[in-house]
């Protein structure tokens, strides 16, 4: 797969973090900062800022750990600015990833008190690229509470095999913290949501009537155009929509296959 780099599909690192607005509109300045000097960085898979309301997320992803430490290394004093401020204030902060390159992160992140979700099933479909691409990007944040983890395991492995399948998929897996888990999930569009959906509706029937896991909020990230197309679809699942404003994507999606995330 050209352009494909192996270390790429195995230790892929995303980062949620979750903001409150206080006044978007004095906000907006450091965060349009926070993009350019991002835009810079050699390891960034894709960053951006996405609102519902006065809730706020960074959606962000780098090649391994050490793309996540040169990047707060490269904002650091974005962030304090952004926290002193009083134009936004973060509710929390997640890193989703494989346990080797977690593990590289808890002490220089212990600060700012994350939650680690540990990668254990999954895939990539896209490689890095220096361009933007993908400006339809949709990412889906589905979060579970896990019951029994050793019965659920089956229909988790189900997923991702299902899932494989899809065009339009850019990645997809599972991460774990403790009995909560994050299905992490991207397409290229709303249109490749929509196949997802069609795909796997009788495994997702599957495991929440089993009672191994339970679906407690969904969050569906990317541009208002796409989020439009999925309103009345996912009506029943009462998402929380995040539209996104400012960012870019520095990889494309693959048409050669799925490889281990």
């Amino acid at each position: 797969m050209e352009g494909l780099n192996k270390q790429e599909s195995t230790s892929f690192v995303s980062i949620h973090p979750y903001f409150t607005l206080t006044d978007k509109e004095k906000a907006r300045p450091i965060l349009v900062e926070f993009v350019e000097k991002t835009k810079n960085e050699s390891k960034c898979l894709y960053y951006g800022w996405t609102f519902n309301e006065n809730k706020m997320h960074c959606r962000e992803a780098y090649e391994n750990a050490q793309g996540v430490l040169e990047h707060l290394g490269n904002v650091g004093p974005l962030i304090e600015k952004l926290l002193s401020s009083g134009y936004a204030s973060l509710d929390k902060i997640e890193l989703h990833g494989p346990e080797a390159e977690l593990a590289q992160l808890e002490q220089p992140l212990a600060h700012l008190n994350p939650l680690f979700f540990k990668k254990e099933y999954g895939f990539k479909n896209f490689f890095k690229t220096n361009g933007e691409e993908s400006k339809s990007f949709i990412s889906i944040h589905p979060y579970f509470t896990l019951n029994d983890k050793a019965k659920a395991q089956p229909t988790l492995v189900e997923f991702v095999e299902k899932t494989k399948k899809e065009s339009k998929c850019v990645y997809y897996g599972w991460t774990i913290n403790e009995n909560k888990m994050l299905c992490r999930e991207a397409y290229e569009n709303a249109q490749g949501v929509l196949e997802h959906l069609g795909n796997i509706g009788p495994v997702l029937e599957k495991l929440l009537a089993s009672g191994h896991a339970t679906l407690e909020k969904i969050e569906v990230h990317g541009p208002a155009e796409e989020l439009a197309q999925l309103e009345q679809p996912l009506a029943n699942f009462n998402p929380a929509f995040f539209k996104t404003e400012y960012g870019f994507v520095n990889f494309k999606t693959s048409r050669v296959g799925a490889s281990q995330m």
